[in-house]
Protein backbone atom coordinates (compact mmCIF):
# COMPACT_ATOMS: atom_id res chain seq x y z
CA UNK A 1 0.00 0.00 0.00
CA UNK A 2 2.87 2.36 0.84
CA UNK A 3 4.46 1.69 -2.55
CA UNK A 4 1.13 2.34 -4.27
CA UNK A 5 0.67 5.68 -2.50
CA UNK A 6 4.25 6.71 -3.28
CA UNK A 7 3.78 5.88 -6.96
CA UNK A 8 0.42 7.69 -7.10
CA UNK A 9 1.87 10.76 -5.38
CA UNK A 10 4.84 10.84 -7.78
CA UNK A 11 2.53 10.63 -10.80
CA UNK A 12 0.20 13.21 -9.26
CA UNK A 13 3.15 15.57 -8.75
CA UNK A 14 4.30 15.21 -12.35
CA UNK A 15 0.79 15.82 -13.66
CA UNK A 16 0.08 18.77 -11.34
CA UNK A 17 3.35 20.45 -12.30
CA UNK A 18 2.77 19.91 -16.02
CA UNK A 19 -0.85 21.12 -15.79
CA UNK A 20 0.22 24.22 -13.89
CA UNK A 21 2.84 25.08 -16.51
CA UNK A 22 0.48 24.34 -19.39
CA UNK A 23 -2.32 26.32 -17.72
CA UNK A 24 -0.07 29.35 -17.53
CA UNK A 25 0.58 29.21 -21.27
CA UNK A 26 -3.05 28.39 -22.07
CA UNK A 27 -4.36 31.31 -20.00
CA UNK A 28 -1.92 33.70 -21.64
CA UNK A 29 -2.95 32.58 -25.12
CA UNK A 30 -6.71 32.26 -24.71
CA UNK A 31 -7.60 34.59 -21.82
CA UNK A 32 -4.94 37.28 -22.07
CA UNK A 33 -2.18 38.77 -19.94
CA UNK A 34 -4.51 40.96 -17.90
CA UNK A 35 -6.71 38.08 -16.75
CA UNK A 36 -7.48 38.05 -13.04
CA UNK A 37 -7.85 34.56 -11.63
CA UNK A 38 -9.44 33.24 -8.49
CA UNK A 39 -7.54 30.94 -6.14
CA UNK A 40 -10.14 28.27 -6.88
CA UNK A 41 -8.19 27.61 -10.10
CA UNK A 42 -5.38 26.09 -8.03
CA UNK A 43 -7.84 23.74 -6.33
CA UNK A 44 -9.30 22.83 -9.71
CA UNK A 45 -5.82 21.94 -10.98
CA UNK A 46 -5.26 19.75 -7.92
CA UNK A 47 -8.60 17.97 -8.46
CA UNK A 48 -7.87 17.34 -12.14
CA UNK A 49 -4.32 16.14 -11.39
CA UNK A 50 -5.62 13.77 -8.70
CA UNK A 51 -8.31 12.33 -10.96
CA UNK A 52 -6.10 11.97 -14.02
CA UNK A 53 -3.26 10.39 -12.06
CA UNK A 54 -5.61 7.46 -11.46
CA UNK A 55 -5.23 6.65 -15.17
CA UNK A 56 -1.82 5.16 -14.38
CA UNK A 57 -3.29 2.55 -12.03
CA UNK A 58 -3.16 -0.29 -14.59
CA UNK A 59 0.59 0.15 -14.98
CA UNK A 60 1.46 -0.16 -11.30
CA UNK A 61 2.26 -3.84 -11.09
CA UNK A 62 -1.36 -4.91 -11.41
CA UNK A 63 -0.45 -6.89 -14.51
CA UNK A 64 2.44 -9.28 -14.20
CA UNK A 65 2.59 -9.77 -17.93
CA UNK A 66 0.61 -8.04 -20.58
CA UNK A 67 0.78 -8.39 -24.35
CA UNK A 68 1.68 -5.50 -26.62
CA UNK A 69 -1.94 -5.39 -27.77
CA UNK A 70 -3.11 -5.34 -24.16
CA UNK A 71 -0.71 -2.51 -23.36
CA UNK A 72 -1.85 -0.55 -26.41
CA UNK A 73 -5.47 -0.99 -25.35
CA UNK A 74 -4.56 0.16 -21.83
CA UNK A 75 -2.86 3.30 -23.18
CA UNK A 76 -5.84 4.11 -25.40
CA UNK A 77 -8.33 3.51 -22.57
CA UNK A 78 -6.34 5.64 -20.12
CA UNK A 79 -6.00 8.42 -22.72
CA UNK A 80 -9.77 8.38 -23.27
CA UNK A 81 -10.28 8.50 -19.49
CA UNK A 82 -7.87 11.44 -19.12
CA UNK A 83 -9.62 13.29 -21.96
CA UNK A 84 -13.01 12.69 -20.41
CA UNK A 85 -11.84 13.96 -17.00
CA UNK A 86 -10.09 17.05 -18.37
CA UNK A 87 -12.87 18.05 -20.75
CA UNK A 88 -15.62 17.40 -18.21
CA UNK A 89 -13.83 19.26 -15.43
CA UNK A 90 -12.79 21.98 -17.87
CA UNK A 91 -16.39 22.46 -18.91
CA UNK A 92 -17.71 22.68 -15.35
CA UNK A 93 -14.77 24.82 -14.16
CA UNK A 94 -15.31 27.06 -17.22
CA UNK A 95 -11.75 26.71 -18.50
CA UNK A 96 -12.95 27.07 -22.07
CA UNK A 97 -15.95 28.15 -24.10
CA UNK A 98 -17.41 25.14 -25.89
CA UNK A 99 -18.20 27.35 -28.91
CA UNK A 100 -14.55 28.35 -29.28
CA UNK A 101 -12.94 25.54 -31.26
CA UNK A 102 -9.47 27.06 -30.77
CA UNK A 103 -9.80 26.71 -27.02
CA UNK A 104 -10.85 23.07 -27.39
CA UNK A 105 -7.95 22.37 -29.73
CA UNK A 106 -5.58 24.07 -27.28
CA UNK A 107 -6.98 21.96 -24.45
CA UNK A 108 -6.55 18.77 -26.50
CA UNK A 109 -2.97 19.68 -27.40
CA UNK A 110 -2.28 20.19 -23.71
CA UNK A 111 -3.87 16.87 -22.76
CA UNK A 112 -1.83 15.05 -25.41
CA UNK A 113 1.47 16.71 -24.48
CA UNK A 114 1.01 16.15 -20.75
CA UNK A 115 -0.15 12.55 -21.29
CA UNK A 116 2.88 11.70 -23.42
CA UNK A 117 5.23 13.44 -20.97
CA UNK A 118 3.83 11.54 -17.99
CA UNK A 119 3.92 8.20 -19.84
CA UNK A 120 7.59 8.81 -20.69
CA UNK A 121 8.36 9.82 -17.09
CA UNK A 122 6.60 6.72 -15.75
CA UNK A 123 8.43 4.49 -18.22
CA UNK A 124 11.87 5.92 -17.43
CA UNK A 125 11.16 5.76 -13.70
CA UNK A 126 10.09 2.12 -13.93
CA UNK A 127 13.08 1.30 -16.13
CA UNK A 128 15.42 2.91 -13.60
CA UNK A 129 13.81 0.91 -10.79
CA UNK A 130 14.14 -2.32 -12.76
CA UNK A 131 17.84 -1.67 -13.38
CA UNK A 132 18.37 -0.91 -9.70
CA UNK A 133 16.62 -4.14 -8.68
CA UNK A 134 18.65 -6.16 -11.21
CA UNK A 135 21.89 -4.68 -9.85
CA UNK A 136 20.91 -5.64 -6.30
CA UNK A 137 20.04 -9.17 -7.43
CA UNK A 138 23.44 -9.51 -9.10
CA UNK A 139 25.16 -8.27 -5.95
CA UNK A 140 23.30 -10.85 -3.84
CA UNK A 141 24.19 -13.65 -6.24
CA UNK A 142 27.88 -12.76 -5.91
CA UNK A 143 27.73 -13.20 -2.13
Amino acid sequence: MKSFLRKWYTTFSWIATAVLIFSTVYILIYWGVDTKLETSLLWEIIVVAALTSLACLPYWNFFERISMLGMLISYIASFIYVNAVVLTCGYFFEWFHKEDKGMLVGMEVGVLLIYVLVVILCYTSDLSMAKKMNRKLLEREKL
